[in-house]
């Protein structure tokens, strides 16, 4: 939608500017705002700094899970060899 901001005049000499193709393209923008500030204001939340928040409540629940994940693939791939033929033979190559 950067072509609303780029004029090209056109034959009979005036500039070209589509007011549909802006809207639509740019209606997001102000809405999102709108939303955001909106959800803040209704539900009087406040934001937090990156050294009030807490991230590391719950963590030793998701490294146990992600460990356990990780077992049951290698147990499951142990004598196997990683993908498929379809995707040895034509997909593995492009990565």
């Amino acid at each position: 939608n950067f072509d609303v901001f780029v004029h090209v005049e056109d034959r009979e000499g005036g500039e070209n500017f589509d007011t549909t193709n802006f809207v639509t393209g740019y209606v997001g923008i102000p809405l999102y705002l709108i939303m955001i500030f909106g959800y803040k204001f209704l539900t009087h939340s406040k934001g937090r700094t990156p050294l009030t928040a807490d991230l590391v409540t719950g963590k030793e629940a998701i490294d146990r899970e992600e460990e356990e994940f990780l077992a049951t693939k290698a147990a499951k791939q142990d004598g196997k060899k990683s993908g498929g033929w379809f995707y040895r033979r034509f997909i593995a190559w492009l990565l």
